[in-house]
């Protein structure tokens, strides 16, 4: 018995619908995942200014047009945390940008670092 004209036309726009579908599916988790790369920091410099404030150079790997609040922490000889701050970037427009911060500090500080940068809340 053999299948109707009807029957192959109908199993013909249900494969291109399930193909189709499979398609835009691959092209959305695509994008889904390149838009939700993580935002990647790295300390590069730090400067003891005095016993009250230290100077921390970093390097922020983000999306361009992404405003971004940075976490940076002063550190003393034991790495117990001496000083914070939270820096707000404006939106930038490469994706690598380098940024210079003062952090107070409640003793005398001999490191400091960007321990994280996350996406602004609006």
């Amino acid at each position: 018995m053999r299948n109707s004209p009807e029957k192959r036309r109908w199993a013909l726009v249900g494969t291109v619908v399930i193909a189709v579908g499979f398609v835009a599916t691959v092209i959305w988790v695509a994008f889904a995942f390149i838009s939700s790369q993580a935002i990647k920091t790295n300390t590069l410099s730090y400067r003891h200014i005095n016993d009250s404030r230290v100077s921390v150079t970093f390097s922020v790997n983000a999306t361009p047009g992404t405003a971004l609040d940075c976490s940076l922490e002063a550190l003393n000889s034991v790495r117990a945390q001496v000083g914070y701050t939270v820096v707000h970037i404006p939106p930038q427009t490469n994706r690598l940008s380098t940024h210079t911060a003062e952090i107070t500090t409640q003793g005398s500080a001999v490191s400091g670092v960007v321990r994280k940068c996350e996406a602004a809340q609006q």
